[in-house]
């Protein structure tokens, strides 16, 4: 077991990231009192757990555990990069503070310093995540999730109720009736890892901080296999990319509450309640729709 300390962010609050939506729910995450645990690859394919804990106000604690294996310089720096991608140590949300701060109907995001979207260590499972949930429900979702990292998850070296997220490889190489209880969307997952293997599609070009236009890793997006409006929205979410705004049912009963006294909205009315807060529009709607 090795220990290390990751210093908190100004303004961070890690309770709020990890209860930002369900993503702690699924595997291969664990989440026990104040204890967020998950078991990921590093970049050279060894397999770690990772129990991670609030030490103090100022630091996180996280327990590493990868069996025998040596926890090298280059794994440490690795599984710090990626705890500090998934709990979005890196985001600048200062403007959208002060944005915030500006309007009072989104006046507690900045006393509960809310607005950090948990993510997966790689975009490839958020991808399969964000899938998963698409016209079904919240406890079908947590199954396919469940049967996929159950199935054909990689084991952990010292403890085989541990396993990470398959990597697209392993999900390239099965045919989606594998896929039991994901319906249609299994071939949209099978089809996403093949094109992935094949080099067609490069995820990592859309992670954040890339050159591209919020506009152009949307289009890429839908691209996508089972990725539509909902799902691109989401991923843009994630990826820390907030100026387009997806509106759909929710969009509208969020923007109705807050602005229009519980009244019928239209498009272009949601829209216009939400520009002020850009380029953090969509992160404006996100805290909107989880106010309550």
């Amino acid at each position: 077991m090795n220990t290390l300390t990751l210093p908190l962010p100004h303004n961070y609050d890690f309770a709020q990231v990890i209860a930002s939506h369900g993503w702690v729910a699924l595997a291969p995450h664990t989440y026990n009192a104040e204890t967020m645990g998950y078991t990921f690859q590093l970049n050279d394919g060894t397999v770690w757990h990772i129990d991670i804990t609030r030490r103090d106000d100022s630091a996180l604690r996280i327990d590493a555990d990868g069996g025998a294996i040596e926890l090298t310089d280059a794994r440490r720096v690795d599984l710090l990069a990626k705890v500090r991608w998934m709990l979005r140590f890196d985001d600048d949300l200062s403007i959208f503070y002060a944005l915030c701060g500006a309007h009072p109907v989104l006046a507690h995001v900045v006393t509960r310093r809310s607005g950090r979207i948990l993510r997966s260590a790689t975009l490839w499972e958020d991808l399969v995540r964000v899938i998963a949930t698409t016209n079904t429900t919240w406890t079908l979702t947590r199954r396919m999730i469940g049967r996929l990292v159950e199935g054909w998850g990689i084991p952990h070296p010292a403890n085989a109720e541990w396993k990470a997220f398959p990597d697209p490889a392993v999900v390239a190489a099965l045919d989606p009736s594998d896929l039991q209880g994901w319906g249609y969307r299994a071939s949209y997952v099978v089809e996403n890892a093949r094109r992935l293997c094949s080099g067609e599609v490069r995820l990592e070009a859309l992670a954040a901080g890339s050159s591209l236009s919020d506009k152009e890793v949307r289009k890429a997006l839908v691209g996508l296999r089972g990725v539509g409006d909902y799902a691109a929205g989401t991923l843009m979410i994630l990826l820390g990319r907030y100026s387009s705004v997806p509106v759909d049912t929710v969009a509208r009963a969020a923007v109705s509450k807050a602005f229009y006294g519980g009244e019928p909205v239209t498009d272009k009315q949601v829209k216009a309640a939400l520009e002020p807060y850009q380029p953090f529009a969509a992160l404006a709607l996100y805290c909107l729709s989880m106010a309550d």
